[in-house]
């Protein structure tokens, strides 16, 4: 009765076995097989030296969320997006326009709950639209439920941006303004002024 070893040995001869223990891959096959086999590589590489504090994100230098009584605007917004829209929202606030955004929720209140109130108690809606914004539920969310309580909804574009989502047919309803253009902070101010008025209408 033979071992298995002996077996294996059998199956083939000497000149055989020695072909297939000297065979190795062609370069490019290998060089394939690797790339397939390596892990993906991260988007971006951050590097510690020891000793070295890692450099902090830059923080954005947003105004502070209206918390008194009066009239005021709601922000919708992506995170991500702070850079490019908050110097409009200092434009806002020169005109004498309260505006209000999700960093004004107490710690411990309940998120969804305030974000309703706000949003039902807000003149009207200010939407900052960008590609992340347009694929955030939350922000459509917020879009959706101020469009159900007609609200009305001034979306300003930070970007270039494919309306997806059903946003499309929701927000040109609205009137939007490009941030890009040369006359941006007079029709700021005009739409601004004009929602406004409606706002004070309706309430009166």
């Amino acid at each position: 009765e033979y071992q298995l070893d002996e077996v294996c040995g059998a199956a083939t001869d000497d000149t055989t076995a020695a072909a297939m223990l000297a065979w190795r891959p062609a370069d490019d096959l290998a060089a394939r097989c690797a790339a397939r086999m390596a892990p993906p590589l991260p988007s971006s590489i951050t590097v510690s030296v020891p000793g070295v504090p890692a450099a902090p994100a830059a923080a954005v230098d947003l105004p502070l969320p209206y918390t008194g009584n009066g009239p005021f605007v709601f922000i919708s917004y992506k995170r991500g997006d702070e850079a490019k829209f908050a110097p409009i929202l200092r434009q806002m606030i020169a005109l004498g326009i309260n505006i209000w955004y999700d960093k004004g929720i107490p710690g411990g209140s309940e998120w969804d709950a305030t974000l309703e109130e706000r949003i039902t108690n807000c003149q009207f809606v200010l939407l900052f639209v960008s590609e992340s914004a347009v694929n955030s539920k939350y922000v459509r969310r917020e879009v959706k439920f101020a469009d159900a309580l007609n609200k009305p909804i001034l979306s300003i574009i930070l970007e270039d941006t494919r309306l997806s989502g059903g946003m499309n047919m929701l927000l040109t309803q609205y009137q939007m303004i490009n941030r890009g253009a040369p006359d941006f902070e007079r029709q700021l101010r005009d739409a601004a002024a004009f929602l406004t008025r409606m706002a004070d209408q309706a309430s009166g």
